[in-house]
């Protein structure tokens, strides 16, 4: 980390804290400007912010819901072996993903990236549900290695397709607080479930969930408008913010508005 920030130097801040704001209630403010602006201008974009609420929060629920299967209900001593699993396929499945997306599409590629993974949650409810079935666990963790590998670079290609251009920094910065807005909400629910009913099979249905919402989301994006509509911006790549504002010719260009 430190390298990485030597290396970056110094660069002046592009907006201005407006006059009143403070640091700690500015960003929720300028967060909540842009996504209202997304969601005016750019509809298919916050749809796939919203989307990627519900598919990331059930990705980082994975893991732990698990951890809790293998060692509690499949009785697997040691369930180390069994992520270590996922996380190496999780590389190939990365590497698989830019040829999946040139054969599908942005928006299909996601599509059945998701469905891999409720399909993976589903095995474990209906079959990797017992002792004696722990040996199914590895196709699981197969599947999840591949959809969760596959599933980062082909979300972010769908979203940057989307996004207006010359704002990448600000966009991928609601992007990520948007993937980390609910992370916390399925591992609440997989907790409550759990313990009211006493069985980790049912508290895992909460994953396949989560998939499902995103799922749906995902599919309600019209990818050719959304992309049409961030093609638009496609001149503003390069520009400077001050450029951007001025436009091409001095003419007036629609920016994000400032916090």
């Amino acid at each position: 980390f430190m390298v990485t920030m030597r290396q970056l130097g110094e660069r002046k801040a592009k907006h201005k804290l407006p006059e009143g704001s403070s640091l700690l209630f500015g960003g929720m403010t300028k967060f909540k400007k842009t996504f209202r602006y997304l969601s005016s201008s750019y509809p298919q974009a916050s749809r796939m912010l919203i989307a990627a609420m519900f598919f990331e929060a059930a990705n980082s629920n994975v893991v732990n819901s698990s951890v809790v299967l293998i060692s509690q209900v499949l009785e697997i001593e040691n369930p180390s072996t069994i992520l270590l699993m996922i996380m190496v396929i999780c590389v190939p499945g990365a590497m698989a993903a830019p040829s999946v997306q040139r054969r599908l599409g942005n928006k299909m590629a996601m599509v059945g990236i998701l469905l891999i993974n409720i399909l993976a949650s589903v095995l474990v409810v209906t079959v990797v549900n017992d002792p004696e079935a722990a040996d199914y666990i590895y196709i699981v963790g197969f599947l999840y290695g591949v959809g969760l590998g596959a599933t980062y670079p082909i979300q972010r290609t769908l979203f940057l397709s989307l996004a207006p251009c010359g704002q990448e920094a600000e966009m991928f910065g609601i992007w990520q607080s948007c993937c980390l807005s609910i992370q916390w909400l399925p591992g609440v629910i997989f907790t409550y479930i759990n313990e009211v009913t006493g069985s980790v099979v049912s508290a895992i249905v909460v994953v396949p969930v989560f998939h499902l919402l995103g799922l749906i989301f995902v599919l309600a994006i019209n990818l050719e408008e959304g992309v049409a509509a961030a093609n638009e911006t496609s001149h503003l790549k390069h520009l400077g913010i001050e450029e951007r504002a001025a436009g091409p010719g001095g003419a007036t260009t629609k920016v994000t508005p400032e916090a």
